[in-house]
């Protein structure tokens, strides 16, 4: 997903982490794409989720990313 404005929201939700780094967290776009997003790096990229990520989809919890186009990589 990239954007050709300046800067957009992007809301995912957050359904998992990779296993032994919490830093990378499983998100999900409302077109059920998945995609990886490094907190210390400050970017999404695309994923397909395998063993490596512990996931759980039992909550709602949202992140609301307020990035440059670039950010988001496709």
């Amino acid at each position: 997903m990239v954007s050709n404005a300046l800067s957009e929201v992007v809301v995912f939700r957050v359904v998992g982490e990779l296993r032994g780094d919490p830093n990378h967290l499983l998100l999900e776009s409302p077109d059920d794409r998945r995609y990886d997003y490094d907190i210390a790096r400050g970017t999404v990229t695309p994923v397909e989720p395998c063993d490596a990520w512990e996931i759980d989809v039992s909550g709602s919890s949202e992140v609301h990313i307020w990035s440059p186009a670039p950010m988001i990589v496709a």
